[in-house]
């Protein structure tokens, strides 16, 4: 699964990092979530625990190219 990460305008990494969550951890989530389901405006809402045993909210969109998705944060 290809997933794009909204930036952070400052600095133009990844906005999941000022909750200290990785790429990896989000990846983890979405690829084998506990729980996904419907959100705001077009979104939704995975739920699910790391390999380092964390649980992480990821919410985020399909994107229109196949097996790829848009995370806009985690909580």
């Amino acid at each position: 699964m290809k997933i794009r990460f909204l930036l952070n305008e400052e600095h133009g990494l990844p906005h999941i990092y000022k909750q200290n969550v990785d790429e990896d951890e989000v990846r983890d989530i979405l690829c084998d979530p506990i729980q996904d389901r419907e959100a705001r405006e077009n979104a939704r809402s995975a739920t699910g625990q790391t390999r380092n045993g964390r649980y992480l909210r990821v919410i985020y969109t399909h994107d229109s190219e196949p097996n790829s998705v848009f995370c806009h944060h985690c909580i």
